[in-house]
């Protein structure tokens, strides 16, 4: 997190600042530093954590990720998964409700690290299988995360900016919400 982007997010009205939260550790004679999560701030106050589970399906919801890893535990084995290139778009909409709906469409380019077990599994149907499974570990992680954020009643993917931006004149009349 950059310090500009951390500004930024204080001055806009409904995002949610969001900080490493960092300690200091002692392995082998030698202090390092190790990240424990992330805070999340409403205005110049933390207000929670984002905890180390849940920073990669915010990082994926951000888009826009080279590299890391996915780790899909199935009953038929395990594969890790390591990441080339995340990107999210979002597309936020009114609901008729007064609510807002937002859709992300995340495009991952994933080649497989690791595998464990899926003996009686043949190339031609590991792949697909490999696929639907990264799909949902990848919207379970973001559907966990997004949970987090909204028990914290915090904006931290900065959605009440993107309505704001698409509906202004609605806005107005919803940020308090």
């Amino acid at each position: 997190v950059r310090l500009l982007d951390f500004e930024s997010r204080l001055l806009e009205e409904t995002t949610a600042p969001i900080a490493p939260i960092v300690k200091l550790v002692r392995e082998n004679g030698k202090n390092k530093i190790k990240i424990s999560g992330m805070a999340v701030f409403k205005e110049d106050r933390m207000i929670g954590r984002l905890s180390n589970e849940d920073v990669p399906g915010y990082i994926w919801a951000m888009g826009d990720v080279e590299g890391g890893s996915i780790k899909v535990d199935t009953d038929l084995g395990t594969a890790v998964l390591e990441i080339t290139t995340l990107d999210c778009r979002r597309n936020v909409t009114l609901r008729q409700d007064g609510g807002v709906r937002v859709a992300l469409d995340v495009d991952a380019t994933v080649s497989i690290g690791e595998l464990g077990g899926f003996r009686d599994m043949t190339p031609e149907t590991l792949l697909p299988y490999l696929v639907r499974m990264t799909q949902e570990e990848i919207r379970h992680e973001i559907m966990s995360t997004f949970q987090t954020a909204q028990n914290l009643n915090a904006d931290i993917y900065e959605l009440g900016t993107s309505v704001y931006r698409k509906y202004p004149k609605k806005w107005r009349k919803m940020k308090e919400r």
